[in-house]
């Protein structure tokens, strides 16, 4: 019961998300662009999204909130979001949970996983204040 319970619920959830649509493919086009992706990843929506994240390893998606952005913020969401992919967060990140999972006993895995995703999240924010021009511009459209 709580297997059927639990794909009911999955189904759902992808059922809810839409393609992005209204000029954001030329945006996410640039962006691979600038960042040499040359991979197809879409880009999708989803009432229940909260923040812009990444998923996937075999089928990259960028998700992203259904909410008004400004270009230049939606610009930026999908840059950060590319480099994540660029960089290969997500599958470092299968690896650290990995190793949480198998060294459960030792504290310091997870301060090295939590460290690991704080600094991809830094080196993402450095790589897309790079395509903004300035800190400041960025953290304001943040």
């Amino acid at each position: 019961v709580y297997k059927r319970q639990s794909l009911h619920r999955a189904k759902v959830n992808i059922i809810n998300l839409k393609y992005a649509d209204f000029g954001r493919n030329s945006y996410k086009k640039d962006c691979k662009k600038e960042l040499g992706i040359r991979r197809s990843i879409e880009v999708l929506q989803g009432y229940r999204i909260q923040i812009p994240m990444t998923a996937g390893i075999l089928k990259p998606c960028v998700f992203l909130p259904v909410e008004d952005m400004e270009e230049e913020q939606l610009k930026t969401c999908i840059y950060h979001e590319l480099t994540h992919y660029k960089k290969h967060d997500i599958f470092w990140n299968y690896i650290a949970c990995l190793m949480v999972g198998i060294h459960w006993y030792c504290p310091w895995i997870r301060t090295v996983f939590r460290k690991n995703d704080e600094w991809s999240e830094v080196i993402c924010d450095l790589s897309a204040i790079g395509y903004v021009g300035s800190a400041k511009r960025y953290f304001r459209l943040k």
